[in-house]
């Protein structure tokens, strides 16, 4: 029991940890016991989707400002017991827009430039814990990006 002192957000994060260490211990009670439960089917690998935020750094970081976006990566496992896998990344980072208006005699002109970033990325994924409800894993990748700015124009209501 918590004294009465303890602020109401105290409270709530060791509510929420007990809750969290009740699940874990109840999930490997479930492990202990074969045939009850939870059970793995088959286990392939991983594969998951991120929100990523960059900060740019350096000369780029001066004319940029925090870009936002995507990853999307699949790490197939290359053997059945192995904590070895091949991990293939993806990932779309959208770092700037402008949009320039131009005055024109008869109608006016919309000018909308988009900046991204796009790379794909190859390389091992070491997966540690295989048989608790918490793995810890690492990663390196080499590979590709491709930076590019895209424009388009927009006449009056014409599109």
């Amino acid at each position: 029991m918590l004294p009465a002192h303890v602020s109401s957000a105290v409270r709530s994060i060791v509510a929420a940890l007990t809750t969290a260490a009740a699940a874990v211990s109840n999930l490997s009670a479930q492990r202990a016991h074969p045939g009850y439960g939870l059970r793995e089917v088959r286990d392939l690998g991983s594969a998951g989707v991120t929100l990523i935020v960059g900060v740019p750094q350096g000369e780029f970081g001066r004319n940029v400002d925090v870009a936002g976006g995507i990853n999307l990566f699949v790490a197939p496992r290359l053997g059945r017991s192995s904590p070895l896998s091949l991990r293939i990344d993806g990932s779309y980072l959208l770092y700037g827009r402008e949009q320039q208006y131009v005055s024109q005699p008869y109608f006016p002109l919309a000018i909308t430039t988009t900046y991204s970033i796009a790379t794909l990325g190859l390389g091992p994924q070491l997966t540690l814990g295989a048989d608790s409800p918490v793995r810890l894993y690492g990663f390196g990748t080499v590979g590709v990006s491709y930076i590019w700015a895209r424009s388009s124009y927009d006449v009056g209501a014409c599109g």
